[in-house]
């Protein structure tokens, strides 16, 4: 930073204030959800990230995918996470759509068109964070992610049990 400009204070200092995640789903799902905590075996495996649970940072985002799937009886369940107990799990996390987010991408995509499945292995990490991707392709010229939305997927037994111990609502949108 150059001498002669002063940064401005922060704002607001950091807390590590719990997180607030959302899931877009039916309604009935989100009272599931709520009463007895999330499944990975209700997820699909031809997900970004592969077979997991998943949410977002963004309601919007989470009440356009519900809207999108579940019309009338769209949902969003609202799930509050320990950051300090987030943090003991492991991560695979993506700041933008580089190219080993696209590799991922791919991988788990391309089993859905080609309809074989990877073997029934242990997911490599607790959760994973990222872009959403809008379209893909082997072809760099034909990918794009959604601005603005974000997905947060969990995917082993340790991550659904920070997910069980968290704080659980829904509400019908």
């Amino acid at each position: 930073m150059p001498r002669n400009v002063k940064a401005s204070p922060p704002t607001r200092q950091w807390t590590n204030a719990p997180a607030i995640l959302f899931h877009g789903t039916s309604k009935t799902s989100a009272q599931d959800i709520t009463a007895n905590g999330a499944r990975l075996l209700k997820g699909s495996s031809y997900l970004d990230f592969g077979p997991g649970f998943y949410t977002t940072e963004n309601h919007d985002q989470a009440a356009a995918f519900a809207r999108l799937h579940h019309q009338a009886q769209a949902a969003v369940v609202t799930i509050v996470v320990d950051r300090e107990r987030l943090a003991q799990l492991s991560f695979l996390a993506f700041g933008n759509a580089i190219p080993s987010f696209w590799e991922l991408i791919c991988h788990h995509r391309l089993a859905k068109q080609q309809d074989h499945r990877r073997p029934n292995t242990p997911h490599m990490y607790d959760v994973v964070v990222g872009p959403v991707a809008g379209s893909w392709s082997y072809d760099p010229r034909k990918r794009d992610i959604l601005p603005g939305y974000d997905q947060i997927s969990f995917h082993t037994d340790k991550a659904m049990n920070l997910l069980l111990a968290s704080q659980r609502d829904w509400k019908q949108i």
